[in-house]
């Protein structure tokens, strides 16, 4: 799963521009997703803020597994 830009609320002004995500199946069978934002601060005279995401939509929403690796589809509302 790749985030190309977000910024977190309760962070700040951080913008984070990669993420490793892990999903480890447990030995019940049950899932436990595990992930990793790379960011640094908001640098104002590079980057430019526009908007707040308020939040995930189902919108466009997609998870398929697709030759023995999942991907995800999110969409944001601004």
């Amino acid at each position: 799963m790749a985030l190309r830009f977000g910024v977190l609320e309760g962070f700040g002004r951080v913008v984070f521009s990669k993420a490793q995500v892990t999903l480890h199946r447990q030995l019940d069978n049950s899932w436990r997703l595990e992930g990793l934002l790379y960011g640094e601060p908001v640098n104002g005279s590079t980057q430019e803020l526009r908007a707040d995401v308020k939040g995930v939509t189902k919108h466009l929403y997609r998870l398929c597994q697709e030759g023995g690796r999942w991907t995800v589809r999110v969409v944001l509302d601004v």
